[in-house]
């Protein structure tokens, strides 16, 4: 006895077989990518405080040399506010 599937039939099954694991594939890189970027967002969150405690103590810092000023952040040219 002869048991074998069709040409047809054994090609529909890799064919379905195939997009079913790149679906599984493509679903575990998202949850990995998500983690990651989770992580990430955590990092980022722990930084903030201090990012944004050095930037007020150097604003202070100019503030106090150069007065109440406008500063152009690519050239650092000082102007008078407007």
């Amino acid at each position: 006895m002869d048991n074998k599937l069709t040409q047809s039939d054994l090609d529909e099954l890799r064919e379905a077989n195939l997009r079913f694991n790149s679906l599984k594939m493509e679903l575990a890189d998202n949850i990995i990518s998500r983690r990651r970027l989770s992580d990430r967002q955590s990092e980022i969150m722990r930084e903030i405080p201090d990012a944004e405690n050095s930037l007020s103590n150097i604003e202070k810092r100019i503030k106090e040399q150069y007065a109440a000023v406008r500063i152009n952040m690519t050239t650092g040219a000082v102007n008078e506010p407007e």
